[in-house]
């Protein structure tokens, strides 16, 4: 008979007891080939992998040996100082994990169980960028657009179905199908001789993504577009300020429950104001307000606003060393948000997030001059905005 005041007793149904072994290695290499006007680079790595793992208790053996490439391209060309043209691709490869491949027994909850998949294959997921930058000095123009594309081979997800005793099983599998493509664009412009700038950024995003319940293969696609008109005032030695109308329509599609599908439009205007004051002093201060509307099953709206300012001090002959005191969300009305819909459920979480706070930062300016001001879409603006993790999430 056991002593009652022994808890080291192992219960084999209910234990597991591994031996595992990871090893990996990997090695690259790369060639660069050089030109006036253009530059490529190619290249390649090479991973070996190796995993070895023991379950002592029910005497199996579970051994792989795996050796991945990850090639890599990348072309730039420069038409000329101010307009330039990219592109990249990069492949990468997911190893299964030790726990999904076996994981360790569970039994926290006896209804709901989830079991390995030795049989898993290494994922892999190729990427193609394509970027296009142009900027015309006199008229202050720039015009910027790019694509970025992904899809994924054997990716690994999971299967949830209830098997003949009504529990829950949860198994790792291999799916394939799936895909991220995003589009950019904009063009930024003085408007005829004035102090004003127009701006207008577009974006599109598409996503396939494969899904297993039940045994049942689906596939939820989503879309999103956003459009954003602004338009910036600024005058030398005095101010700058702008303004942001951002709209974005979000579309969630499955194609095994329609009671899955969800459309909606979500608003995110802001605005921004820096007063330039005499003896290398600023301060400025921005604010943006997000709008996510109630849609079925969500039943209601998300809304925030934030606000946030600055006092900054800049040094040296080229004004490169600032100093700034800024307080974020002053209102201290940040909080997260998001929204997840796929095959079976639909959720929405509300979390904590970073509130409101105060920093004292000292900056410095490694670069100056139009492409620096434009390659993110317009002018740099001296306040950092403070998105605190309010949004829809497909």
């Amino acid at each position: 008979m056991p002593n009652d005041d022994d808890y080291t007793l192992r219960i084999d149904s209910l234990s597991s007891d591994f031996d595992s072994k990871v090893i990996s290695h990997t090695v690259g290499a790369e060639l660069k080939f050089n030109e006036k006007k253009y530059n490529v680079t190619a290249g390649t790595r090479m991973r070996y992998s190796m995993f070895t793992q023991n379950d002592l208790i029910r005497n199996l053996n579970y051994d792989y040996n795996r050796l991945n490439l990850f090639p890599t391209l990348r072309f730039n060309y420069k038409f000329d100082q101010f307009r330039r043209f990219t592109f990249s691709y990069n492949g990468s490869t997911t190893q299964p994990s030790i726990s999904q491949l076996q994981p360790i027994q569970d039994n926290s909850n006896p209804l709901e169980i989830t079991i390995g998949n030795p049989d898993l294959k290494v994922g892999y997921t190729q990427k193609f960028d394509l970027n296009y930058f142009s900027y015309k000095v006199l008229s202050s123009r720039a015009i910027y657009s790019g694509i970025s594309f992904s899809n994924s081979f054997n990716s690994i997800s999971m299967n949830t179905y209830i098997d003949g005793l009504g529990r829950t099983i949860k198994q790792y599998v291999n799916l394939n199908g799936g895909y991220n493509a995003n589009l950019w664009g904009g063009i930024n412009t003085k408007i005829l001789k004035s102090d004003f700038e127009g701006r207008l950024n577009i974006g599109g995003g598409f996503s396939q993504r494969p899904t297993i319940t039940n045994n049942v293969n689906g596939v939820t696609n989503s879309q999103n577009f956003t459009l954003t008109p602004s338009l910036n005032y600024s005058k030398d030695e005095l101010m700058y300020a702008t303004i942001d109308l951002g709209t974005m329509f979000s579309n969630s599609r499955n194609s095994i429950k329609s009671n899955r599908n969800i459309s909606y439009f979500s608003f995110i205007p802001s605005a921004s104001i820096n007063f330039y004051l005499p003896y290398n002093f600023e301060i400025g201060t921005d604010a943006d307000y997000q709008h996510i509307p109630p849609v079925a099953p969500y039943n209601t709206s998300f809304d925030r606003f934030l606000w946030n300012g600055y006092l900054a001090y800049k040094m040296l002959k080229n004004k490169n060393l600032e100093w700034r005191a800024s307080i974020y969300d002053i209102l201290n009305q940040n909080k997260g948000y998001e929204r997840n819909t796929n095959d079976n459920v639909n959720s929405e979480r509300y979390f904590q997030t970073l509130g409101r706070y105060w920093m004292i930062s000292a900056i410095w300016n490694f670069s100056s001059g139009p492409m620096a001001n434009t390659q993110s879409g317009g002018p740099n603006r001296p306040m950092g905005r403070m998105r605190g993790g309010g949004h829809g999430r497909r």
